[in-house]
């Protein structure tokens, strides 16, 4: 094993951060009415919000923090990448689903898929990466006979203790499975304060991002009132659950005649 320089770790998080911004201002512009009127409208009426602006405020802080924790998941996991190529000769896995192959420092062959998050998947994209640790297992004892694997599901940040899933693979999360790629115990803590340092160096970003969300807000807010309210100011209620949910073709498949 490799030590881990951090100069290495600060020159790619300098390098690699501005991914994360230049992909949330993306995210912010692809924003528009059609997708906020997914969210739920039965959750705001039950809440009783009466201001147009709020819901437009919730229904973008929703959408946009779901984009930004998926953009900065994709940074990590390479991160996760990078900071193994240089410790354990780690690489990206051509295996569907995975993400990083290495050996480690206890000789064992680490086949690993990379989560930001403890909170992922459904149970078939749970179904599917087994299948992927199967296949990668099978390919590799093909390739070298008597290898010991491990299928491992490595979290970038959580508290979940280690554990051996009973489908066979290794759980490892936050300080574990920093620890586990780089063998310093302390580089979880360390990445934390390289992006929060990075980020206040990103002032031109941040503002030009804060400038656009309000503008954006503006104008959703403008065509929420147009579309979604009645001419005394209140919320039309009806309208934006038929902007959500219209998909009736129940009398199609089951011949049904209701009004």
């Amino acid at each position: 094993m490799n030590s881990l320089g951090f100069d290495q770790v600060y020159q790619y998080v300098h390098d690699n951060l501005d991914h994360f911004h230049t992909a949330r201002l993306e995210s912010l512009r692809n924003l528009d009415m059609r997708r906020l009127t997914q969210k739920n409208p039965y959750l705001y009426c039950a809440r009783n919000v009466w201001s147009a602006n709020d819901i437009i405020k919730d229904m973008m802080g929703a959408c946009l923090a779901g984009n930004e924790e998926e953009i900065l998941g994709r940074f990590l996991g390479e991160l996760a990448i990078f900071v193994c190529a240089q410790t354990m000769g780690g690489h990206k896995s051509t295996t569907a689903g995975l993400d990083l192959e290495f050996v480690g420092v206890d000789g064992v062959y680490y086949i690993v898929a990379i989560k930001s998050g403890p909170n992922w998947g459904n149970s078939s994209q749970k179904a599917r990466l087994v299948n992927s640790f199967r296949l990668a297992t099978r390919r590799l004892h093909e390739w070298q006979p008597g290898r010991l694997v491990q299928p491992t599901l490595g979290i970038c940040y959580g508290k979940t203790r280690t554990s051996r899933m009973k489908q066979g693979y290794l759980k490892v999360a936050g300080q574990n499975f920093w620890s586990l790629i780089s063998g310093s115990r302390t580089l979880y803590t360390e990445i934390v304060g390289l992006v929060g340092y990075q980020a206040t160096q990103k002032s031109d970003a941040n503002n030009a991002y804060a400038q656009e969300r309000v503008h954006l807000e503006n104008k959703l807010t403008a065509e929420f009132l147009s579309q979604y309210c009645l001419a005394s100011g209140a919320i039309d209620w009806e309208k934006l659950v038929e902007a959500s949910s219209p998909n009736y073709d129940l009398d199609k498949v089951l011949d049904l005649q209701m009004p």
